[in-house]
């Protein structure tokens, strides 16, 4: 079982896109070489749409995997392999290409570890990619004409995303595991998905009618009338019980001692802020703008960038919302930008140390969301702060575009909350200096995570260690809320933390006030919320600051939700 979930359906068998190469010698090895470096600018380019669009469509955490991509294409030890098969063996860049990845990938498949089988995926997906853009070919799925259940040796992150979602009901591959990157995308589409399935799986001929139950990983070829009856009444609990929820996101988010958190939604567009308007969300806790620069030839003006703000303001029926400044960097290139090759992009410039560095950037943006106007409740939020310099620099920066525009008589909001993420464990240590100097903290667990464990979350060989219920990640929460309530300051979690129902009892102790997460978590978290005492969970927090390990925090953390 890869996706939970139930359907009927006829299968449909995907075709196999591999690319022919062939292996040719070249006299002009400069051309060849300028051939690859076009050809990896495009599927830089190529690839920044494919983020822009899963973001949108299914989410920031599914989005991740064409990061992966990226950051290949822009690693320099793989790159130099391909080009010394160009500049020293003499062969042509497509070859140079499927040769040093064919290799790359073989060896992480073989490895048993399923993460890095996973990064095998990567590696041919970019392979294919590159080739394809080499050879001049275009992209040659096919779609089903009807809604199917998808049959695959195995499922490429772009063939998945270039799908018509309306036609498919489920996803059943040959290889893959359930931390495959078909797994990670059919949770975010909210389809089943049954994997590791076997060769047999494509003997399955096109229209044959499969059963498929995601929940137990089991699929039903020509399923009897019986069975399909019984997978009828189980997707009709299955969708009773999402519609339950969705009944109760309107009520209120409070504890069963009456104590109220905010739960707000993780959100790129306009159509995500629908979404979250349908499962109760309070307001928008994080509004990331990176999709409106990525995905283009030019960075969006300003005028575009307002208009993009004001609807998503308008969707959320002016509810609050949280705006946070571009976060870019080497690991999310954008080929408008001139932003160096980095060998370690997550520790070099990324988020608020790119606006120091372009802060033209930042101006225009900080400009377009003054502008959305009068009546709006509209915070913004700087994301990796590392030093009180880099507030204060950029709170001199708003108060600039604050003048500029008042003078100018521009409509603009009435007031604008200045916040800062604190994902970076100075953040959290200097938080009793920095809390005089705003009006709110969000806490990104997921890079707080990262750079407390020294942990890349990418890095399959270390990915193990990243927990963000580990004592040293549970301190530096501590430390920031303890700083804001002494200073009169709130102080949200925006990530994957805060949509975990295993650590909403952890949060509330610990005095959050807020969470943001993916739409679709709320109804959960709201349920979760329910069933707490704020007293019981401040007791909770206490302990678990004083455990060693995450695994002494989450034995602590069940053995509290079954009382």
């Amino acid at each position: 079982p890869a996706a939970p979930g139930t359907t009927v359906g006829p299968a449909f068998r995907l075709q196999d896109t591999t690319y022919l190469v062939e292996e040719t010698e070249v006299s002009d090895t400069v051309g060849e070489l300028s051939k690859l470096e076009q050809a990896r600018r495009q599927a830089v380019f190529e690839l920044q749409g494919l983020y822009a669009k899963t973001n949108a469509d299914i989410g920031a955490d599914e989005a991740a995997i064409f990061d992966a991509h990226l950051a290949f294409l822009e690693d320099p030890g793989l790159f130099s392999e391909i080009e010394s098969w160009i500049s020293d063996v003499r062969r042509n860049a497509a070859y140079a290409v499927s040769t040093v990845l064919d290799a790359h990938s073989a060896f992480l498949a073989a490895d048993d570890n399923p993460v890095l089988q996973a990064r095998a995926v990567d590696l041919q997906d970019i392979k294919q990619r590159l080739v394809r853009i080499l050879n001049g070919t275009t992209n040659p799925i096919i779609q089903p004409s009807v809604p199917s259940v998808i049959l695959a040796h195995d499922l490429l992150p772009s063939q998945t995303m270039l799908l018509d979602r309306d036609m498919v009901v489920a996803f059943c591959t040959v290889l893959g595991g359930a931390t495959s990157h078909v797994a990670i995308l059919a949770h975010g589409m909210g389809l089943p998905a049954v994997v590791g399935l076997g060769q047999g799986l494509l003997q399955v001929s096109d229209g044959t009618v499969l059963a498929v139950d995601g929940n137990n990983g089991i699929v039903h070829i020509t399923p009897s009338a019986g069975q399909i009856a019984e997978f009828v009444v189980r997707q009709a609990l299955e969708q009773e019980h999402q519609t339950r929820n969705l009944g109760q996101a309107k009520l209120p988010a409070q504890t069963s001692d009456g104590v109220r958190v905010a739960l707000l939604a993780n959100i790129s567009t306009q159509a995500d802020a629908l979404e979250a308007m349908r499962y109760g969300a309070e307001g928008v806790g994080l509004l990331r703008t990176e999709l409106f620069f990525m995905g283009r030839e030019n960075a969006p003006n300003e005028d575009q960038q307002l208009a993009a703000y004001r609807a998503i303001a308008d969707a959320m029926e002016r509810r609050p919302i949280t705006i946070r400044t571009l976060d870019i960097g080497g690991d999310k290139p954008v080929s408008y930008l001139v932003q160096p090759s980095e060998s370690n992009p997550a520790l070099g410039m990324r988020g608020v140390r790119l606006a120091i560095a372009q802060p033209d950037l930042l101006r225009a943006q900080l400009r377009a969301i003054w502008r959305i106007g009068p009546g709006y409740p509209v915070s913004v939020m700087f994301p990796m702060i590392t030093t009180l310099d880099e507030l204060l620099w950029l709170r001199n920066l708003s108060a600039d575009v604050y003048t500029e525009l008042v003078t100018a008589r521009e409509p603009i909001l009435d007031m604008l909350r200045i916040g800062i993420m604190v994902e970076v464990p100075s953040a959290a240590i200097l938080a009793h200096h920095f809390a005089p100097l705003v009006d709110f903290f969000s806490i990104g667990t997921n890079d707080l995570t990262q750079y407390t464990l020294a942990v890349d979350r990418t890095n399959a060989a270390v990915s193990y260690l990243s927990d963000a219920l580990h004592p040293a990640v549970i301190n530096l929460i501590a430390q920031t809320t303890a700083a804001a309530h002494a200073h009169g300051k709130s102080v949200g979690v925006c990530g994957e933390l805060a949509g975990d129902p295993n650590a909403t009892s952890l949060l509330l102790g610990l005095g959050v006030s807020s969470l943001s997460m993916t739409p679709a978590s709320i109804p959960t978290i709201k349920a979760t919320l329910a069933g707490l005492d704020s007293t019981t969970a401040i007791a909770q927090a206490q302990q678990a600051i004083q455990q060693p390990t995450s695994a002494a925090v989450r034995a602590l953390l069940a053995r509290e939700s079954l009382r």
